[in-house]
């Protein structure tokens, strides 16, 4: 298999969810992939500094930080703009959101029609009460996200603590996967 560009998308570079991305994007690059990172500008502080400064041998796309508030808003659109900048630029073969901001950020983004989009949900916007007016919003987000991506995505990786939604059971059929932590299933595949 050739080597891939792979580019991950992410807002908060903090938690869980950004070590998940680093463990991934050492792993990709240790198989020979050139990988990138895009994530918030804002959030972080010198622990990201110091974790992107860490990797930054194993990012042959390199990393760049953008903007990206946490709730939706027209500051959004820069952030969208320069996500497609860096898959034209780097000649992204996947473009990898991660959480709902860089989730969305991979679907929306502008890439070539060859350009596969894979999203892994992390759950930070479900931590918002169903009745609260943002909660309202990412709920329908996520309801429309579940319908549209049918024909979007190739696969939805699920990792192993976020389980599947049954709406989301129904309407994929079997298309997401559940990827464990770690990069083992990686090497093994």
């Amino acid at each position: 298999m050739r080597p891939l560009n792979i580019l991950h998308v992410l807002r908060a570079p903090v938690g869980g969810l950004f070590r998940h991305v680093l463990d991934l994007a050492r792993g990709q690059a240790d198989l020979g992939h050139r990988v990138g990172i895009v994530a918030d500008s804002t959030t972080g502080g010198d622990r990201a500094k110091a974790a992107f400064s860490a990797i930054g041998s194993h990012l042959q796309l390199g990393f760049s930080r953008v903007p990206m508030s946490r709730h939706i808003g027209l500051s959004d659109l820069g952030a969208i703009q320069h996500v497609s900048r860096r898959i034209a630029e780097s000649g992204t073969d996947v473009v990898h959101g991660h959480g709902a901001k860089g989730g969305a950020y991979a679907r929306i983004a502008a890439g070539p029609a060859a350009l596969l989009r894979v999203y892994t949900p992390h759950g930070g916007s479900i931590h918002y009460s169903r009745t609260s007016p943002a909660g309202l919003a990412y709920q329908r987000l996520r309801k429309s996200y579940y319908r549209a991506e049918i024909s979007i995505f190739l696969k939805v990786i699920m990792p192993p603590a976020v389980s599947a939604p049954p709406s989301v059971s129904r309407l994929w059929r079997g298309s997401f996967i559940t990827v464990s932590a770690g990069m083992n299933l990686l090497r093994s595949t």
